[in-house]
């Protein structure tokens, strides 16, 4: 039978040493923390290492000096440019709205176009002519150069007669 192992007494439980081993990683962790702080305040006289270094480019104050402005403050009309944006929107709408009014129209001429078209059609058709009566095969005009002319019929063949049956005795 196999048994459990005794917890021996002389020994902390788990969560003790887990515990422990908490507390003296997070104060490792603030004692460095402060020693670097001290260091980048200049107390100690160290060299800071990361600087701040101005922004590559032209500044606002140098664009300002070469153009000879004074400093003034950048202040946008936000009424002015959203009443804008509210004019261009309307007149993108005006502008969609018109070209598919434009394409119903075109629509509806086409259709207009086929009816007229169809109805033409209809009264071609159901106007009565006299037709001249047909001409004669060898008058008729050949409507493309490709065709021949049609030939005539060949004649039918003369019945084959079969021979007819013995009489029997």
């Amino acid at each position: 039978m196999v048994s459990a192992p005794t917890p021996d007494p002389s020994r902390p439980p788990a969560w003790q040493r887990w515990l422990l081993l908490g507390l003296l990683c997070g104060l490792g962790y603030g004692v460095t923390q402060r020693l670097v702080a001290l260091s980048f305040n200049g107390d100690w006289g160290g060299t800071q290492l990361f600087g701040v270094k101005p922004f590559p480019g032209s500044g606002l104050e140098n664009l300002r000096q070469r153009q000879g402005g004074r400093p003034t403050d950048l202040r946008a009309d936000l009424d002015r440019l959203d009443r804008e944006r509210q004019e261009r929107l309307q007149q993108q709408q005006a502008a969609g709205r018109q070209a598919a009014m434009a394409e119903r129209d075109r629509q509806e001429q086409q259709l207009q176009q086929q009816e007229d078209t169809r109805q033409r059609l209809e009264d071609l058709q159901g106007s009565t002519e006299p037709e001249a009566p047909p001409l004669p095969p060898e008058e008729a005009p050949i409507s493309s150069p490709l065709l021949s002319p049609p030939e005539p019929a060949p004649a039918p063949a003369p019945p084959v007669e079969e021979p007819a049956p013995a009489p029997q005795p």
